[in-house]
């Protein structure tokens, strides 16, 4: 019986210190739960400063870096929407950035330097030419070199551009073709000024725009001819087709949704030769087609190209060069329905 009893209170105290030590495991426990809860606010805390602090970091180093890059891009836009009155670039790094900088720059003073150049040039011969007209009495040719003296410094602009970027992505095989094709464009410009051509040299000039249009549009549009090859050595005006076919692409296809298309067919009719470009474009309503034919548009801060003028300008010279034998239409089922300019000039031997 004492034995018994003996165990009955050793396992009363056991259990009392079991119940002591768990009581005081528990506080234990807890106050190791409530630190652990306050360092892991701690630690949350601290990975959301440094998160901050490193997108603060990356944000501050990526626009540092980009800086140089839009700048140049900006700069670039401007003189292609012919700002040529631009500040030097500073070249901060002689990277990839830096050497284009440092290209577009040198790019810039040169056609700056060009540009004034053909304004000196044209301002001396225009004044040469006007005493020649007043001296000789020679209107109608007078007329015709007037109308001829046309240049474009934005699509100069856009095509270095474009040259500038596809020198950056390939080597250097693409490259020399643009530029092949772009000096071509401008040889045409400057050695038939005041000539008269051919239609296979009016359509080479056609084949180099459209090269460099291909480069800078990739294939949103398609462009396809159709020639009948006996008439490729007839006379006509120069810089008579490659603005028709500039027209239909600024003007009808360049903001289509859908791929754009441009035909552009020459063959022989009773009546004389028909040359035709087409475009499935925007369209022109009867009454433009009316203004642009009469030149009757309003006057606007656009350039004379954007006005229609251009097509009048074509127009024009067809009718002296060919003394008002030629016929020059428009076409266009309304807007939206594509346009179609088509000219008919007369065999030569009823010219």
């Amino acid at each position: 019986e004492e034995a018994i009893q003996l165990r009955k209170d050793i396992s009363n105290c056991i259990e009392s210190l079991k119940a002591k030590q768990f009581s005081l495991s528990s506080r234990k426990y807890v106050a190791l739960v409530t630190q652990m809860s306050k360092m892991q606010k701690i630690c949350e805390t601290l990975l959301v400063l440094m998160l901050i602090s490193n997108i603060l970091a990356t944000a501050f180093l990526t626009k540092k870096l980009m800086k140089p890059l839009k700048d140049l891009t900006d700069a670039a836009y401007s003189a292609a929407e012919g700002n040529l009155e631009l500040e030097e670039l500073p070249v901060v790094n002689m990277d990839e950035v830096g050497i284009v900088t440092d290209a577009f720059n040198r790019m810039l003073k040169s056609i700056r330097s060009y540009i004034s150049q053909i304004h000196e040039n044209m301002e001396r011969e225009t004044a040469l030419k006007e005493n020649e007209f007043r001296m000789q009495g020679l209107l109608k040719d007078a007329q015709l070199k007037y109308m001829q003296a046309q240049i474009k410094p934005h699509f100069l602009f856009n095509t270095l551009n474009a040259g500038v970027q596809l020198a950056m992505m390939e080597n250097a095989e693409k490259t020399q073709k643009l530029l092949e094709n772009t000096a071509a464009f401008y040889r045409y410009n400057v050695s038939k000024n005041n000539q008269s051509s051919t239609i296979r040299e009016e359509l080479e000039l056609v084949d180099a725009y459209i090269y460099i249009s291909e480069v800078r549009f990739g294939d949103s549009f398609v462009f396809e001819k159709d020639v009948e090859e006996h008439l490729l050595d007839r006379k006509i005006p120069s810089m008579i087709l490659q603005p028709l076919v500039e027209n239909s692409f600024k003007y009808g296809i360049k903001d289509l949704e859908v791929q754009g298309r441009i035909e552009l067919t020459v063959q022989a009719l009773e009546e004389g030769i028909n040359i035709s470009v087409w475009d499935n474009g925007c369209g022109i309503s009867a009454h433009r087609i009316r203004q642009i034919l009469e030149g009757s548009l309003p006057k606007s801060g656009e350039n004379r190209e954007s006005s229609g003028m251009g097509l009048y300008n074509v127009k024009e010279r067809l009718m002296l060069f060919f003394d008002n034998q030629a016929v020059f239409r428009i076409e266009s089922e309304g807007e939206g329905m594509g346009t179609e300019i088509s000219i008919t000039i007369p065999n030569e031997e009823e010219v």
